[in-house]
């Protein structure tokens, strides 16, 4: 039975959180692949930020970037490449060596909050000892069971998420051809564009990984048990 944990840490203890912490509109979003020994964690997005030449440039000074390369410009944000120091590195052999899965990372001038899928309750008390000896703190905001994830309506959403979701759905933007433009829904959500483009994708993420990853996984260990 897989287990969710959602992790928290203040920004100030994060590269990327540091390098934030002048424009308290931009949020930053690490872009989630299969980790490797070769390269972890390789692509970030970075939204809403008023000034990205000022962002690169004070990231670039972070001891744990030890490059930032942007590979694309998108609306309302920035797709970076990053080559991570010694802190995240780490970070991320301890989601492999664990063999969790990273559901979701995202930050902005006040906090990173990290939702991580283990296999077993060893696995995160391995993950946590693996922290703590060196010297990662991580405070665990909460954790659930696949059965508590599967009996909750919410499926793991935040309201907003939810609410991008559902107002999408009924508006019309799901379908084809499309009835209501990314435009259109950021008006009736009242944010930008950009915010509700992130929304949207970070929920139907959270969705996923909340429900048809969980029966895809537990289907595929049937087939091989």
């Amino acid at each position: 039975m897989s287990i969710v944990a959602e992790f928290s840490v203040p920004a100030a203890e994060f590269a990327l959180g540091r390098a934030l912490q002048r424009d308290t509109d931009m949020v930053v979003e690490l872009e989630r692949t299969v980790p490797t020994r070769a390269e972890r964690l390789p692509f970030f997005f970075a939204w809403n930020c008023g000034d990205y030449e000022s962002f690169e440039r004070e990231a670039r000074e972070e001891p744990e970037i030890d490059e930032l390369i942007p590979v694309e410009r998108l609306d309302g944000g920035v797709l970076y490449h990053v080559r991570w120091g010694r802190y995240v590195d780490e970070l991320v052999e301890g989601i492999t060596d664990a063999d969790a899965t990273l559901v979701e990372a995202i930050g902005n001038d006040s906090e990173w909050r990290f939702e991580i899928r283990f296999p077993t309750n060893e696995s995160i008390s391995g993950f946590q000892r693996y922290l703590r000896e060196r010297g990662i703190e991580l405070g665990v905001d909460r954790i659930k069971t696949e059965v508590e994830l599967e009996s909750d309506r919410s499926y793991g959403l935040t309201e907003p998420q939810r609410d991008a979701l559902v107002t999408a759905f009924r508006g019309g933007y799901f379908d084809e051809p499309r009835r209501l433009t990314l435009d259109e829904l950021a008006t009736d959500l009242g944010v930008s564009s950009a915010a509700a483009s992130g929304r949207l994708r970070r929920a139907t993420r959270r969705l996923i990984a909340n429900t048809l990853a969980v029966t895809g996984g537990n289907r595929a260990s049937r087939q091989r048990g």
